[in-house]
C-alpha cells in the first residue's frame, strides 16, 4: 500500500469514528488502517478533515462510542497508551466527558497505565474526572489499586485540590471516603491543601466536607503563613469563620507579616467577623476560668489586638503558676498535650516542678502520655576542668535537665518524692555537663531529698560528675562536711569506695583523711571494701598525706587499722621536705607500729560468740580456730545487724576463714542478715508494695558476690546445702548481681552450678533478667555465658516495656551483643513489645542504623 493511499484510509478511519460508523470502521481496519495513527497536526490545532490531534482509540473514547473502542482494543497492534500531541490519552479523554462504561473497558484493558500525564498541566486521568465533577468516574478510577489518589500536577495540585477549588462536593466526598486520601497535601506553588483552596473560592458546603475529615490539620499554614482562618477573615465569609472556630482553629497564628485572622477582619473593617472571633476567644477564657460571659462591645481601637492563648500555652501558664484547678480541666480538653514544651523546651512538668507545685506535678503524673524524663534546653557554655578524655565540646550539646533536676536544685522534697515514685522515671538522669540529680542534692546540702534519692532502688551512687574533677556524690559530700549524707552513701550497699577523682587521684578515704576528718574516717574504716593503703596521681598513700601533714591522731587511727608502712613514709616519718625533723610523736608511733607495740583495735574483754565475731570480721584465721575447738560455741551466732561470721568473712574475702566455718556440720549456709532499708522501686500489678517493711537481707553467698569474691564464691558454691537461687528482700539474685555489676568469672560459676535459675526475674527493677540487665550494661562476655546456658529463655520479656533482651540491645544500639543474640538457635525477632513493635522496628526508631541493617539482613524463623 502506497503512502498516500495509507493516509487516505487512515484519515477514512476517523472520519467514521467520528459517525459512530461501526461497519465502516471494521471495514477499514481490515483494509490495514493504523489503528494508532494520529489525525495529521497544523500549528498543534486542527487536522485537515477539522478534527483535533486525535488517535482511532482517544476519538471513540471522547465521544464514548464503547462498541468501536472494544472494537479498536481488540486489533493486535492497539497501543491503549498512544498519547495525543497534547499527551493526552484515551482515558483522559472518557474520564473527562463522565463516558463510565468506555472508562471501565479501557482499565480492563492490558498494559493500561492509569497515571499518565498531560504534557501542559500534567493532569491525570484523576485529576481530570475530579476537577470535571465525573463523580461515578471518580469511583471507578479509586477502585483500580493502581490509580495514585495523591499524584499531583504541575502546580503540586492533586485530585482533591482541583474537586475543592472547583466546588464539587460529591466528587470531594468520594476522594475523601478513601482512606489513602492525604487530605493535609499543599500545593507547590503557594503551600495551599484543599482546605485553603476550597475557603478562597467560598466553596462551604466543600470546606466543611474537609472539617470534617478525622486527619484535617486546620492550621496547616501556606507559605505565606496564612491558615484557611485568615483568608475567610479577610473575605469576610461569616459561614467559613464560624466553622474553623467548632473545628478548634487556633486564632493566634500569625502570618509572616505578623497578622492575626482577627486582625486582617480589622483591616478590612469587618466588624461581624472581629466580634465572631472576639466572643469565640471570650467564651473558651470563660469555659476555663468557669466565670460568667460579659457582653462584647467591639470598636475601631480594640479591632486586631484580641489574643488567646493556644490550650497547650494556657496549660504551660497553669503549670508554672500552680494553678491545680485550671490544669485539671485543660489536660480533660481535646487536643491537650501533656509534653508540650515553651520556647526553653521545658514541659508543663518541668514548670510545675521547678515551682514546687506539688499537686499540678501529681496530675501531670497521673497521665499516661507523659514523658517524665523529657529534658528541656541548655545553650549555656560553663568553663570547665577538661582532662584527658573529656568531651571539651560537651558545652555545644543542648539537651538541659529533667524535671527532676529542676525539683531537687530548688529543694522542692515532696515533688522529688512524687517524681522518683514514678514507674518510669530515670533517677540517674545527667544534664548536659554528666551531673546527676544525687550529685546535685549533695553538692546543694538537701539531706533529705539526698536520703530519699539514695532509697530509690535503681539509685547508682558511684555517678561521676565530668565537670567537677570527676567527683563522685561522696567526694562531693565529704567537700561539703554534711556527715549525715555522708553516712548514707557510705552504708548504700552499691557503694564503690575506691573511685578517684581525676585533679589529684584521691579516693573518697584518701580525701577525708587528707581533710583531717577523723569521724568520717573511723566510720569509713569500718567498711569492708575501703582501701586504706590507695594511692593518689603522686604515688602518695593516707597515712603519708597524714605524717606530711603532721596529724597525730590520724596517723594514730590509720595505724590501729593495719596500713602498709611504705619507704617513704619512713622517710619523712623522720625528715619533712624541708629536711626538718618531724613530729616526734609520730617517729615513735611508727617506730611502735613497725616492732609490732600497735595493736589493730582490741574491744575489751568479748563472749566467746561475740569473739568468734570480731576474728573473723578482722581476718584472724588462728583466732577464729581457736574458738571453733570451744564447746558451746554458736557459729551462726548474729551481730545486731544479723550477720554471722560467715557474713563477714565472706563479704570481705576471707577465704581460709570461709574454709574453716564451712567444715562445721551446724553452719548455717543459707541463713540471711538483716535489711531495715526501704527503697522506692516501681510496683507493676501483682507485686508486693509492702516489700520494704521485709527485714530479711542477705546470704552469705550474696555479700561474697556484691564484693566480688570469686574464691569465697566458689567455696560457699560447693556446700552441700546451698541455696544459689537465694535473693535478697528486693528479690534480687546472686546471678543478677553478678551480671549488674559485671562480674564475670562469678558468674560464669555460678551458672556451673546444676540447680541455678538463669532466668531468675528482679522485681523491683520492671522484673528484669539477669540477661535483661547484662545487655543493658553492654556486658558482652556475661551476655555470652548466658546465652550459653542450655536453659536460658532467650525471648524472656520484661514487665515495663515487655522488651526481650533482644529490644534491650536494640533499643542501646549495642550492635554487637544484638549480633551475639541473633546467633542462638531459639531467638525469635518478630516478637513484639508493649507497644506492638518488634527489635527492628525499636531499632529505627531509636535511628540506630547499625542495629537495623543486621536485623534486616537477618532470615530467622519466627
Amino acid at each position: 500500500m502506497n503512502k498516500d493511499k495509507s493516509s487516505q484510509i487512515n484519515d477514512q478511519l476517523l472520519i467514521a469514528i467520528s459517525e459512530n460508523d461501526m461497519n465502516k470502521v471494521k471495514e477499514l481496519l481490515k483494509s490495514g488502517a493504523d489503528v494508532n495513527v494520529e489525525s495529521t497536526v497544523n500549528q498543534g490545532s486542527t487536522s485537515k478533515y477539522g478534527y483535533k490531534p486525535y488517535t482511532p482509540l482517544i476519538l471513540a473514547a471522547e465521544e464514548g462510542y464503547l462498541k468501536i473502542v472494544q472494537e479498536l482494543l481488540r486489533s493486535p497492534g492497539i497501543d491503549v497508551n498512544r498519547k495525543n500531541y497534547y499527551g493526552n490519552v484515551a482515558l483522559h479523554m472518557a474520564s473527562a466527558r463522565g463516558h463510565v462504561e468506555v472508562v471501565k473497558t479501557l482499565l480492563a484493558a492490558k498494559d493500561i497505565d492509569a497515571n499518565l500525564v498531560d504534557k501542559k498541566y500534567e493532569f491525570s486521568p484523576l485529576i481530570t474526572a475530579s476537577k470535571g465533577n465525573q463523580a461515578e468516574v471518580v469511583k471507578i478510577l479509586l477502585n483500580t489499586p493502581e490509580v495514585e489518589i495523591n499524584k499531583t500536577d504541575a502546580g503540586g495540585k492533586s485530585a482533591l485540590h482541583q474537586a475543592a477549588s472547583s466546588g464539587h462536593e460529591e466528587t470531594v466526598q468520594i476522594l475523601l471516603k478513601d482512606r489513602r486520601i492525604s487530605v493535609n497535601l499543599k500545593d507547590s506553588l503557594h503551600g495551599h491543601t484543599a482546605l485553603h483552596l476550597a475557603t478562597d473560592f467560598h466553596h462551604n458546603e466543600v470546606v466543611r466536607a474537609l472539617l470534617n475529615h478525622p486527619d484535617i490539620d486546620v492550621n496547616v499554614e501556606d507559605m505565606y503563613g496564612q491558615t484557611a482562618l485568615h483568608t475567610s477573615a479577610y473575605h469576610g465569609n461569616v459561614k467559613v469563620v464560624e466553622m474553623l472556630l467548632e473545628s478548634g482553629i487556633d486564632v493566634n497564628i500569625k502570618t509572616k507579616n505578623g497578622s492575626t485572622a482577627v486582625y486582617l477582619a480589622g483591616k478590612q473593617k469587618n466588624a461581624t467577623i472581629v466580634k465572631i472571633i472576639t466572643e469565640h476567644i471570650q467564651l473558651r477564657k470563660v469555659l476555663r476560668s468557669r466565670q460568667r460571659v460579659k457582653s462584647i462591645q467591639v470598636s475601631e481601637d480594640s479591632i486586631g489586638y484580641y489574643e488567646i492563648l493556644p490550650v497547650n500555652e494556657e496549660l504551660l501558664e497553669a503549670a508554672q503558676s500552680g494553678d491545680s484547678e485550671k490544669v485539671n480541666y485543660l489536660m480533660k480538653q481535646p487536643g491537650i498535650e501533656v509534653n508540650t514544651v515553651d520556647r526553653n523546651g521545658n514541659t508543663p512538668l518541668h514548670l510545675a516542678a521547678e515551682k514546687g507545685h506539688a499537686g499540678v506535678v501529681k496530675i501531670f503524673l497521673e497521665s499516661e502520655d507523659i514523658n517524665v524524663n523529657a529534658k528541656n534546653l541548655d545553650k549555656s557554655k560553663l568553663v570547665y576542668p577538661v582532662h584527658s578524655g573529656d568531651d571539651a565540646a560537651r558545652k555545644k550539646l543542648t539537651n538541659g535537665k529533667a524535671a527532676l533536676h529542676l525539683a531537687v536544685k530548688n529543694g522542692h522534697f515532696e515533688v522529688v518524692k512524687l517524681l522518683i515514685n514514678h514507674i518510669e522515671i530515670d533517677v540517674n538522669t545527667m544534664d548536659k555537663y554528666g551531673q546527676s540529680c544525687l550529685q546535685l542534692a549533695v553538692s546543694n546540702n538537701f539531706t533529705e531529698i539526698g536520703k530519699l534519692l539514695l532509697n530509690h532502688i535503681k539509685i547508682d551512687p558511684n555517678v561521676q560528675y565530668p565537670c567537677n574533677d570527676y567527683y563522685t556524690a561522696l567526694h562531693t559530700a565529704i567537700e561539703c562536711r554534711n556527715m549525715e549524707i555522708i553516712g548514707a552513701l557510705i552504708n548504700h550497699p552499691d557503694i564503690d569506695l575506691n573511685i578517684k577523682e581525676r585533679y589529684k587521684g584521691l579516693t573518697p578515704f584518701h580525701m577525708v583523711v587528707e581533710e583531717g576528718n577523723l569521724p568520717v574516717v573511723e566510720i569509713m574504716l569500718q567498711h569492708p571494701a575501703t582501701n586504706v593503703n590507695t594511692v593518689d596521681k603522686y604515688i602518695q598513700t593516707p597515712l603519708y598525706t597524714c605524717v606530711k601533714k603532721g596529724n597525730v591522731n590520724m596517723v594514730e587511727l590509720l595505724l590501729k587499722a593495719g596500713v602498709k608502712v611504705e619507704e617513704d613514709v619512713l622517710k619523712i616519718s623522720t625528715f619533712d621536705s624541708s629536711g626538718t625533723k618531724s613530729n616526734p610523736a609520730i617517729v615513735q608511733m611508727i617506730k611502735d607500729y613497725i616492732r609490732g607495740n600497735i595493736k589493730v583495735s582490741g574491744k575489751g574483754l568479748l563472749s566467746a560468740n561475740e569473739g568468734l565475731l570480731a576474728a573473723a570480721q578482722n581476718g584472724d584465721s588462728q583466732r577464729v580456730q581457736e574458738l571453733l575447738k570451744q564447746s558451746g560455741i554458736d557459729v551462726n551466732y548474729v551481730d545486731t545487724n544479723g550477720n554471722t561470721c560467715l557474713h563477714l568473712a565472706a563479704e570481705r574475702g576471707y577465704v581460709e576463714i570461709v574454709r574453716e566455718l564451712l567444715k562445721r556440720l551446724d553452719i548455717e549456709v543459707n541463713i540471711k542478715n538483716r535489711d531495715d532499708s526501704k527503697y522506692i522501686y516501681p510496683i507493676h500489678f501483682g507485686d508486693d508494695p509492702a516489700r520494704s517493711e521485709i527485714t530479711v537481707g542477705k546470704t552469705p553467698l550474696f555479700c561474697a558476690v556484691m564484693r566480688g569474691h570469686l574464691e569465697v564464691v566458689k567455696l560457699i558454691l560447693n556446700h552441700y546445702k546451698i541455696e544459689v537461687n537465694s535473693k535478697d528482700k528486693y528479690d534480687k539474685s546472686c546471678l543478677y548481681l553478678a551480671a549488674v555489676k559485671g562480674y564475670k568469672t562469678i558468674v560464669q560459676a555460678l551458672l556451673r552450678h546444676p540447680k541455678i535459675d538463669v532466668n531468675a526475674k528482679y522485681i523491683c527493677h520492671d522484673h528484669f533478667t539477669p540477661l535483661h540487665i547484662a545487655v543493658e550494661k553492654n556486658q558482652m562476655e556475661i551476655v555470652a555465658a548466658l546465652l550459653s546456658h542450655p536453659n536460658i529463655n532467650v525471648n524472656i520479656k520484661n514487665r515495663l516495656f515487655e522488651h526481650t533482651p533482644l529490644h534491650t540491645a536494640a533499643n542501646h544500639g549495642y550492635v554487637d551483643i544484638l549480633e551475639l543474640i541473633l546467633t542462638h538457635p531459639k531467638i525469635n525477632v518478630n516478637v513484639k513489645d508493649k507497644s506492638g513493635r518488634t527489635a527492628l522496628q525499636v531499632a529505627m526508631h531509636n535511628k540506630h542504623e547499625s542495629c537495623v541493617q543486621v536485623l534486616l539482613n537477618t532470615r530467622l524463623p519466627a
